[in-house]
């Protein structure tokens, strides 16, 4: 009898482990999902300051005027 007990223990011990494991990963996957999307609001950024810092420069006269040929 002491037999079936350890085996029903060492099975409901590794099952808690296996879903312990399986909670931890979707938490890291939800988390890496969520840090990747924040990866796209850099190249909006870069793309807006890139254009706000040629916006004067439009007009090909005022480019030259500034020294640029």
């Amino acid at each position: 009898m002491t037999t079936r007990i350890t085996t029903l223990i060492h099975t409901s011990t590794m099952n808690i482990l296996r879903l312990a494991l399986l909670g931890s990963l979707v938490a890291a996957a939800s988390l890496f999902a969520a840090d990747s999307s924040h990866g796209h609001d850099s190249p909006a950024k870069l793309v807006q300051i890139v254009r706000d810092a040629t916006r004067p420069f439009i007009d090909v006269s005022a480019a030259t005027d500034a020294g640029y040929g």
